[in-house]
């Protein structure tokens, strides 16, 4: 007798079952049978006892004994507290179900400046100066053979909740060239300066006096003896301040932010008008780099000198 049925065989798919059943004769002994399914990627013929056989059409090649681990679990601990400033994480994890010796695992990082692959606990968070909070995602991957299973936690490093410090240089660690300045407040002549290529940096310090009464005042950067480039120009608190965000209060991001080849911006000396940051009594930072928007450095000349004026 010969009938067709269906069948999981081992987790995997599994069409096209001959079961059979077959008299201990010479004759039957002898017989041949020729079966073809074009879905099956091999047969396998289990035998039943009491002369019957079961042929079993697999589909899925030899892969039909590799299930993925499951039952995963993973512990990520960050610094408690957790600040902008970042620190090491710990982490860890296994499996519980279809798991054994030969079983694998593998942890990846991403987030913020890209992946990390292969890392280890514990792994280091780097300090988020950045305009936002930055999340970043850690993945165990268990793998039996080339089937695997990913579980993953996130941590977020927050933004800090104060600027930068201008004397600790943080922000200018990342620049291979910075030229520092100073310009005399009110109606100066200004002062030259050159941030050379795409890696210098030209910070131009700047004091906004105690006394100085309610009204508005303007930066301006123009070019010394040469043709118009394209700068990337922002007023922080702090030097070496190119964060992306905004801020006219200062703390997140720069107050003012520009790419242009004729920067002029006002700003307030005290008092409030929508659109101006005001820049109360103290020390601020005009921060010049000859990169467009972009990040493509703009001074092709190699000195591309400019004059600086507050006033």
């Amino acid at each position: 007798m010969t009938s067709f049925f269906n069948r999981f065989y081992k987790a995997l798919p599994v069409a096209g079952l001959f079961f059979l059943t077959m008299g201990m004769t010479s004759a039957l002994h002898a017989a041949t049978l020729t079966y073809n399914d074009p879905t099956c990627d091999s047969f396998e013929l289990e035998n039943q006892g009491g002369g019957s056989f079961l042929l079993v059409c697999v589909e899925g090649g030899g892969d039909q004994d590799i299930i993925a681990p499951s039952g995963c679990t993973t512990t990520v601990t960050p610094p408690n507290p957790l600040t902008s400033s970042g620190g090491s994480v710990t982490f860890s994890g296994a499996c519980s179900t279809n798991v054994d010796a030969s079983t694998t695992y593998s942890w990846t990082r991403f987030g913020g400046s890209g992946m990390q692959q292969n890392i280890t606990s514990p792994n280091v968070l780097p300090e988020n100066n950045g305009a936002s909070a930055i999340t970043y995602t850690y993945t165990m991957k268990a793998c039996n053979g080339a089937v695997c299973t990913d579980t993953s936690k996130t941590v977020t490093v927050p933004l800090g909740t104060t600027p930068p410090s201008p004397d600790d240089n943080k922000l200018c660690d990342q620049y291979s060239g910075v030229s520092n300045v100073v310009i005399p407040w009110g109606n100066s002549g200004g002062v030259v300066a050159d941030a050379g290529g795409k890696e210098g940096v030209v910070v131009a310090k700047f004091t906004v006096p105690a006394a100085e009464k309610s009204g508005s005042k303007a930066i301006t950067v123009a070019e010394a003896g040469t043709g118009a480039i394209v700068r990337t120009i922002t007023v922080s608190r702090a030097a070496c301040d190119f964060r992306s965000l905004v801020d006219f209060g200062g703390t997140k991001g720069p107050m003012i932010s520009r790419s242009s080849a004729n920067f002029k911006e006002f700003f307030l000396t005290a008092g409030a008008v929508a659109g101006y940051p005001t820049l109360a009594p103290g020390t601020y930072y005009v921060n010049i780099r000859n990169v467009n928007a972009s990040g493509v450095n703009t001074c092709k000349a190699g000195a591309c000198p400019m004059t600086i004026r507050v006033q």
